[in-house]
């Protein structure tokens, strides 16, 4: 009985340290996108979407061609590091609403060619945007 008490523990922790990472097919993948708590609420669509960057407001702004689908990231500073901590306000369109979260500390976990994963830990938000020129 203490060992199953024991493995049951064991299996929580470790479920639990999974959440303070970001998920690994997020990290992975060139996807820009936005997941909330492990679900993707919007998904960069080459054919379907726009992206804009305003370097001056340090915005980054990603939607469908009608902008009824999308999701804003406002930062305090354009991330240029990995391990460099970010805050911002995010905005993004949910099925029959608009959301928004105000000062979600983010941590640049991997930059490459322009694009940025940010994963918050504490909310357990990953966005992955792009720095354009």
């Amino acid at each position: 009985m203490k060992r199953l008490s024991v493995i049951a523990i064991l299996l929580v922790l470790l479920t639990a340290c999974n959440r303070n990472k970001m998920e690994p097919e997020i990290l992975e993948s060139p996807n820009l996108c936005l997941s909330i708590k492990g679900k993707t609420v919007f998904s960069y669509e080459e054919n379907d979407c726009q992206i804009s960057f305003n370097r001056d407001k340090r915005i980054f702004r990603i939607g469908d061609d009608t902008m009824d689908d999308f999701f804003t990231l406002t930062t305090g500073v354009i991330p240029s590091s990995v391990g460099e901590k970010v805050k911002g306000d995010l905005q993004w369109t949910s099925s029959n609403s608009i959301q928004s979260r105000k000062y979600v500390q983010f941590e640049v976990q991997k930059m490459e060619n322009g694009t940025v994963w940010l994963w918050s830990k504490t909310d357990r938000i990953a966005a992955v945007v792009k720095i354009l020129e």
